[in-house]
């Protein structure tokens, strides 16, 4: 049977040999770099092209039963990875090199690395997560219209738990660096995991009933999002009278559209208008320490065929 990092080490000299000019690094990642593999443990490598000629050397290859996996990737792609844009930033920062066309090339990839650990503030790691977050509705959604199928219901539920846990990960300041066997002890070594998270991660994979299941993924949609809400170390509350700046004035503005299109008969702009109001108002308390009471809207009295009753 094949060494595997014998393959490695013939792949490398190749790349000497035949395309130095062509490739400024070859990468190892995955389970070999942690010694943690069996007799068919594949082999994942990645490499930096620096021509198009280097880009057409990735391949995918198996032999006596063990996949070969030299996958190329752009500089421009691992700047945006060791800043978190997507989940596989462990394959930068405990990636090994295994060959750098030049010291130069080397150093880059180096600094990469390095800035990875300070590459963002917290504020900044809590922003990422919310938008993450918002990332699980198309396959939820999916996920809601064949709730039936047990087998659609688990791919899109795979899908929903990647993000999750990717979300969980940067409201930690970290990156999943293990995943699939690990993701759930690297989860919960963490400092802020989501209510229910064990429960829930452990019955996804022993249920067989499609309806349970979307019940334990909304459930850890529903926990994951509570959870970012809730961390207070990441921000700090506004002030309310700087969210209130120009407010009036704005709200008069809003009150002058309603008033024009009753005139009008605009019945559109009136109940967009009279929204706005409520949107505006939720606004100027959001993020501050102040409460807002219910307060009487205008929506509720709004009808399209009487507006004169509306203003």
């Amino acid at each position: 049977m094949i060494n595997t990092i014998e393959a490695a080490d013939l792949l490398t000299e190749k790349i000497k040999k035949d395309y130095k000019d062509d490739i400024s690094l070859v990468v190892m990642m995955g389970s070999r770099l942690y010694n943690d593999t069996h007799a068919k443990s594949d082999l994942d490598l990645y490499f930096i092209p620096k021509t198009k000629r280097g880009e057409n050397l990735g391949f995918v290859f198996i032999i006596d039963g063990i996949g070969f996996d030299f996958w190329p990737i752009s500089w421009e792609r691992i700047e945006k990875i060791a800043r978190f844009d997507e989940r596989i930033t462990s394959i930068i920062s405990d990636g090994q090199v295994l060959y750098s066309g030049s010291d130069e090339d080397l150093q880059r990839f180096n600094l990469i690395k390095e800035k990875i650990s300070y590459e963002l503030e917290p504020k900044e790691f809590y922003e990422k997560a919310l938008n993450k977050l918002k990332n699980v509705y198309e396959p939820f959604y999916a996920m809601l219209d064949e709730k039936e199928y047990v087998a659609i219901v688990r791919l899109q539920g795979v899908k929903i738990l990647y993000i999750l846990t990717e979300v969980i990960a940067l409201a930690n300041n970290t990156f999943i660096k293990r995943g699939r066997k690990h993701l759930k002890s690297e989860i919960l070594a963490m400092k802020y995991v989501p209510q229910e998270f064990e429960e829930n991660y452990d019955q996804f994979f022993l249920e067989n009933d499609p309806l349970k299941i979307v019940d334990i993924i909304t459930n850890m949609i529903r926990e994951t999002k509570y959870m970012l809400e809730n961390l207070d170390f990441y921000t700090k509350p506004k002030k309310f009278k700087e969210n209130m700046q120009g407010f009036y004035e704005e709200i008069i503005n809003h009150y002058n559209k309603i008033e024009r299109a009753c005139e009008i008969d605009d019945h559109v702009t009136a109940m967009l208008a009279a929204a706005e109001i409520n949107i505006e108002m939720e606004w100027a308390f959001q993020d501050t320490e102040e409460v807002l009471e219910i307060l009487p809207g205008m929506l509720p009295a709004y009808n399209a065929s009487s507006l004169g009753f509306f203003c």
